[in-house]
Formats: C-alpha cells, sequence, structure tokens
C-alpha cells in the first residue's frame, strides 16, 4: 500500500494497522477486498509472507459487507489484529465546516471568464442565469489552522524504582518510625548479641578442658 505513494515520511498508525488487517481478512473470505478502501490493495494473509494484491470486490457483492460487519463486531479483530498496538503518539487533523457560501460575490466574474475561456461545455441558459450555474456547482475547499498552538501530549511512567524506595522508606518511617539508620541500629544489635553469645560459648568450651 504505501508503495504506492512515493517520497512520503510514513509513521507506524493503530487505525492504518486495522484496515490492513480487516482487509486481509475479507481478502481470505472473500477472495476480494472492500472496495471503500481501494487505496489498500496489497495485503498478507495470516501465516503467509507472500503480499497480494487484491482485486476490489463488487460494489453489489453483499460478502465484503457481511465479513466487514462481523470483523468489527466480533472479538475477531483482537485475534487477527494482535500485532496493533497502540502507537506512541497520535495526529489528528479536526474539521470544521463554515457556514459561509462559495463562491464569493467579488470571484463571480473571474469564475466566469475562466469557464468560458476553457473547454467546459456551457449549457443553453448561461448566459441568462450563469451566476446560478456557478453557485451549483462551485465548492469551495480552505485549509487553515484552527489555533496556533500546538498541544503535544505525551505519557510516561509517574514513578521509577528509586520513587518506589523512597515511598516505601518514607511511609515505613512515618507508620512504624524505622528508618534506614534505625535497620542499621538493628542489625548491629543483632550482630553483638550473636558474637556476645559466641563467645560465652567459646569461654564455657574452654573451661571445661
Amino acid at each position: 500500500m504505501l508503495n504506492e505513494y512515493n517520497d512520503a515520511d510514513y509513521g507506524y498508525s493503530q487505525l492504518l494497522c486495522y484496515d490492513l488487517c480487516m482487509q486481509a481478512y475479507i481478502y481470505e473470505q472473500c477472495g476480494c477486498i472492500n472496495p471503500s478502501l481501494w487505496n489498500i490493495r496489497y495485503t498478507v494473509l495470516p501465516g503467509t509472507k507472500d503480499i497480494n494484491l487484491g482485486t476490489l470486490c463488487n460494489y453489489t457483492n453483499p460478502c465484503y459487507r457481511r465479513v466487514a460487519d462481523t470483523f468489527m463486531t466480533s472479538s475477531l479483530i483482537k485475534k487477527k489484529c494482535a500485532d496493533c498496538t497502540s502507537q506512541c503518539s497520535l495526529i489528528s487533523f479536526p474539521l470544521d465546516i463554515s457556514s459561509f457560501t462559495a463562491p464569493l460575490e467579488w470571484q463571480l466574474d473571474g469564475i466566469k471568464a475562466f469557464v468560458e475561456n476553457s473547454s467546459v461545455p456551457l449549457p443553453l441558459d448561461w448566459s441568462t442565469a450563469w451566476r446560478m450555474h456557478i453557485q451549483n456547482n462551485y465548492v469551495a475547499v480552505s485549509i487553515v489552522r484552527e489555533a496556533g498552538v500546538v498541544d503535544n501530549n505525551r505519557q510516561q511512567a509517574q514513578m521509577n524504582v528509586g520513587d518506589i524506595f523512597s515511598k516505601v522508606g518514607g511511609l515505613t518511617g512515618l507508620w512504624i518510625g524505622l528508618s534506614f539508620l534505625s535497620m542499621m541500629e538493628v542489625i548491629e544489635m543483632l550482630w553483638r548479641l550473636i558474637n556476645y553469645q559466641c563467645h560465652l560459648i567459646l569461654s564455657a568450651m574452654r573451661n571445661k578442658r
């Protein structure tokens, strides 16, 4: 699929992974692929490494619709698409439809001149109803930035190994008054007691001799 778009910078997309997985399943069940996703023609069947160029299903063919609905509403998506893990970053482009009419009044004369000088066939009533024809057949698409601020959301671990030990030590010292120095003092006391008992045992054994 990606070979069809040269010189593009590709990144992993979980949604695209699901689309590829569904196309492979439809091709496996129907022998053709979903025509709605016409740009995804290459599929790899499960358990193989062969890349297949699938043909588009006929739009009236009910097989791909039935298989796609079953795939999306059952547990097959988790079973067949286990490799489609979450992506590290997500870039979305929200779309807003404006309420402005197109074209604007000051653009009509320029569009009229362009149409008349082109090879576009003109309707019979063009000379009298050209404004209506332009407004009914003209579509304007403007791509603008919604805001100059970019929100970058990242997920990272809130606690590392050092934080865990710090919290355990802090809570231990808070609730039972135990600190690292206290633990060392307890260990030293136990070592002294054991050493003293060993000394008494050795002294008793020497006295018996």
